[in-house]
């Protein structure tokens, strides 16, 4: 350079080629496997008082699986989302404008989505970054992360070049028009040295000082700097320049070149950021993430990676991803590092992590490989989520759905998924096995009287009994309510378990001492065996319960073995459950009405309305039973009460008096919530009174839960109803909860009247029984009077009232109206 300050000498110049950092693969691969949605977005110029709008300029993976917007990127949010939030562009507006992170979670209606996650601002002016999370599916333990990088353009497209030359000392001699087309100087400024004041102020110095070296030394200039164009725009420049010397290596000129760079400028400037922003996510991802050279050893954690395994940075960079792998998660994860570096497909593992406290960390680990440009492996990238909880969570799902949750026993369905297993292995083996099914006798008294809280210790300290009655490889599992199964295994001669099953009743038959109280309860066992009895469970436990139920048919407290005739009863039973279900389906009921009779006035008080079904050979004694055991009394009685409301609306149209029907209400009626107000409610919409349906209950239904039979015989009597309690001495009342009860009859069992009106026992009994309901102010009716000699005996012994068909049989309700009519109840002949 002349040593004139005013005058700078030319740039000298060469050909170049740009070459963009190799780190971009990196952090590109990162950036795709990253699990989180990220999205940088540009805000659009507005008219003032609209609100405001961005446009997608990058969008990852995760961003367009997690939203479903597939094709996002240069359209605007309100183009992709015309119904999205307003707070959502609030709070991008208040990121954009502060220029701080906020944190994100909300919830995007016009996407149906939650997201969780960050707004940051963007090295850009106008421009944020949204990194999120799809939280809509927290139970998941992973979100994977995924995120496109967009390509950077590396070549450079129609390089703009000057050629330019300068004498020995870089006085400028020559130019080329294109300098001056570019810079928009004239011809006369670049000789007379003005060209120095193209370049930016920020690189003149600097570039201006580098060429005064290369004159000094001869050697070859090459800068990059900014050039002013004609249109006062900035462009990046490579500027080179080469010595020409002559034979005895003195300076004759200089030549250069000055290349347009702008392009490759913008792609390094891209990059940059792209290495930044990802280098920003990498560490403060919310998701563990480590790299590792091609032996394994770790050449790059984040910050969460280090606090799920309780290392520092420094530390964790000292050590091979085995040192923190559990012994059991060795082999396949170096079996997924083997496949990825002969080519394989990225991978997925579940696999343990040692902690540096010495515990251990479940996760799940997205693994990929890290090549060189020759795809050859260079390491491993892995994204690490803690699925701790997830795992807990899976456990205790198993655990609680193969286990029953009061005794901690297993339940119905491990019971199937064992036996599943162990029989066929004792097939194979030749083992007998022996199923036992238990049903405490006793115990829904004990519940119903004393409250679910003490029914529940109770049938804990079964399950405990029973544990300690068995050995280690049998299995006690409950079935529910007071049911239990016990598989014996391996039990050979099949009186070891009927000694089981006796030792097991008298465990059972002790005191159970809950609080203050001491309970009694036994237990009916049935017991079927593997393979004679069953080749499966199903029909095993089929068998079994069908033995228990004979035990208990054999008054409880009793052990049965299956045998076929137990098969018998059971078809039985279920062939009538099965015509019974066609029966209420197809309405085959009917009802009679028996009447009775007040003793003294010889006139009709009220009828009792007795079910009939249309079968001829299944009478209530047996199809009744099974109603009440399936539960479909409950279908029956509301049939059976809403037609005697009808029939007492049809006999009053016809002309009769007011003739109470009393109806028979099953246990299984009597035990449902808001019995009382469904008769009261019914009788209203039926436009009777109260006093036109009389309920008869028995001593079992009051006594299976006195206070709930208190509470519902209060509420029917205080509205209009009478109250009867039917089949009185056949149970097993209490004397001191009978005088509490809101009663209005007593109706005495036949079976106190029918064996002899001149027995001196029967006698003294109904005396009782009439002396007891005269005492408590209640009416006496006698049932089963079949004869005159049982009539003159129920009226010698003070009953008020009597039913029988020595009096009047059961009729239908058409028959009763014209039997009544014809006056033959008005004043029936009772001699």
């Amino acid at each position: 350079m002349a040593a004139d300050e005013d005058r700078p000498a030319a740039f000298p110049g060469a050909d170049i080629q740009p070459s963009l950092p190799n780190s971009e693969s990196k952090y590109e691969l990162l950036f795709e496997k990253m699990e989180q949605g990220f999205c940088l977005l540009e805000r659009l110029p507005g008219v003032s008082g609209e609100p405001s709008n961005y446009r997608y300029v990058e969008v990852n993976r995760a961003f367009k699986r997690e939203t479903g917007l597939h094709d996002a990127v240069g359209k605007s949010i309100r183009e992709v989302a015309p119904n999205v939030e307003a707070h959502l562009l609030d709070s991008f507006d208040k990121v954009e404008a502060n220029q701080r992170s906020e944190r994100l979670e909300a919830y995007v209606a016009s996407l149906g989505i939650w997201v969780e996650g960050t707004v940051f601002p963007a090295h850009a002016p106008g421009q944020i970054a949204v990194l999120f999370s799809n939280v809509s599916a927290r139970k998941r333990a992973e979100l994977a992360l995924r995120e496109s990088e967009t390509r950077q353009r590396t070549l450079l497209e129609g390089h703009a070049q000057a050629f330019w030359e300068t004498d020995s000392q870089g006085r400028v001699i020559d130019d080329s028009p294109s300098w001056r087309a570019w810079t928009g100087q004239t011809h006369e400024a670049w000789i007379a040295q003005k060209w120095h004041l193209a370049i930016h102020p920020a690189d003149r110095t600097r570039v201006l000082q580098a060429w005064q070296v290369a004159l000094a030394t001869k050697a070859t200039f090459n800068a990059e700097l900014r050039l002013r164009r004609a249109d006062d725009t900035w462009c990046w420049t490579n500027v080179r320049a080469a010595p020409v010397l002559d034979s005895d290596g003195s300076v004759l000129k200089w030549v250069g070149m000055t290349v347009d760079i702008s392009q490759q400028k913008h792609v390094e400037e891209n990059l940059r950021r792209s290495e930044e922003r990802l280098h920003k996510i990498f560490s403060q991802a919310s998701t563990g993430m480590v790299e590792t050279d091609v032996n394994g050893q770790m050449t790059m954690v984040n910050r969460k990676f280090c606090e799920m395994l309780g290392y520092t940075e420094g530390e964790l960079l000292a050590m091979n991803v085995t040192d923190v792998t559990a012994a059991e998660s060795l082999p396949s994860t170096i079996a997924a590092v083997q496949a990825l570096a002969c080519g394989g497909p990225d991978a997925v593992l579940e696999k343990r992590y040692l902690r540096k406290d010495g515990g251990y960390m479940w996760a799940q680990s997205s693994v990929s490989a890290l090549r060189g440009p020759d795809g050859q492996f260079q390491g491993l990238v892995a994204i690490v989520v803690d699925i701790g909880e997830r795992k807990q969570a899976q456990e205790r799902l198993r655990h609680a759905s193969l286990h029953d949750p009061l005794t901690g026993l297993p339940n119905r369905t491990m019971l199937f998924e064992y036996a599943g297993y162990q029989l066929p292995h004792n097939r194979r083996h030749h083992r007998r096995t022996a199923l036992l099914f238990l049903d405490l006798d006793r115990f829904k008294p004990v519940n119903d009287s004393h409250g679910h809280e003490v029914g529940d210790a109770v049938l804990q300290e079964a399950a405990r009994r029973l544990m300690a009655s068995v050995r280690e490889e049998d299995m006690v599992a409950r079935l529910g309510g007071d049911e239990f199964v016990i598989l014996l295994q391996d039990t050979g001669d099949p009186q070891y378990a009927a000694e089981v099953a006796w030792h097991i009743a008298s465990r059972i038959a002790e005191p159970f001492h809950v609080g203050e109280l001491a309970l009694s309860v036994s237990t009916s066992i049935g017991i079927s065996i593997f393979p004679q009895d069953g080749d499966d469970i199903d029909t095993l436990l089929s068998h079994a319960d069908m033995a228990m139920y004979q035990a208990k048919q054999n008054g409880r407290n009793n052990v049965q073995f299956f045998c076929p005739s137990h098969a018998v009863v059971a078809q039985a039973q279920m062939a009538i459950e099965r015509k019974l279900k066609d029966a209420v389906r197809g309405n085959a009921f009917h009802l009679h009405y028996q009447p009775i009779f007040e003793l003294g006035s010889r006139r009709v008080v009220s009828v009792e309305a007795l079910l009939r079904w249309n079968a001829a050979d299944i009478g209530p004694d047996r199809f009744i039973p099974v109603a009440e055991s399936t539960g479909m009394i409950n279908s029956i009685g509301k049939w059976l009460l809403r037609e005697a409301a009808r029939q007492s609306r049809s006999w009053r149209e016809a002309g009769l008096p007011p003739v109470p029907i009393s109806v028979n209400v099953s246990v299984i009626e009597f035990r449902e919530q808001g019995f009382a107000r469904r008769l009261l409610g019914m009788l209203a919409e039926e436009g009777l009174k109260p006093d036109a349906i009389q309920v008869e209950v028995t001593e079992t239904a009051i006594m299976e839960n006195i206070d709930h039979a208190a509470a519902v015989l209060f509420e029917l009597k205080q509205a209009g109803v009478k109250i009867l309690l039917d089949d009185f001495g056949t149970g097993y009342s209490s004397l001191a909860y009978l005088v509490k009860l809101p009663l209005n009859k007593l109706k005495i069992d036949k079976t106190f009247i029918l064996p002899s009106p001149h027995s001196s026992a029967s006698q003294a009994v109904t005396n009782a029984m009439v002396a007891l309901g005269r005492a408590l102010g209640l009416e006496v009716v006698a049932e089963g009077v079949e004869s005159e000699g049982l009539l003159d005996f129920v009226q010698g012994q003070g009953c008020h009232q009597a039913q029988g068909f020595h009096l009047a049989p059961p009729m239908s309700g058409a028959a009763f109206c014209e039997w009544y009519l014809d006056g033959h109840a008005r004043q029936a002949d009772l001699h």
